[in-house]
């Protein structure tokens, strides 16, 4: 599978799509990527956290504003 960062960052937008979280999601062994590397590529799906958490989101020095 691949994550949804890489398909929105190689052009699928996912418009229409809905993505639901269903358990709580720990990324800190992850390298992290942006959803959306810049204007051409934009999530347009739909994301529902269900009142999970992502947890362990390191953003690299170089990709801060």
């Amino acid at each position: 599978m691949i994550p949804l960062a890489d398909e929105v960052n190689e052009g699928n937008n996912c418009s229409g799509i809905f993505f639901k979280e269903e358990s709580d999601i720990d990324i800190s062994s992850l390298n992290w990527f942006p959803i959306g590397k810049d204007e051409r590529n934009v999530f347009s799906g739909n994301f529902d956290g269900g009142g999970y958490k992502i947890t362990g989101l390191n953003i690299p020095a170089d990709m801060s504003m």
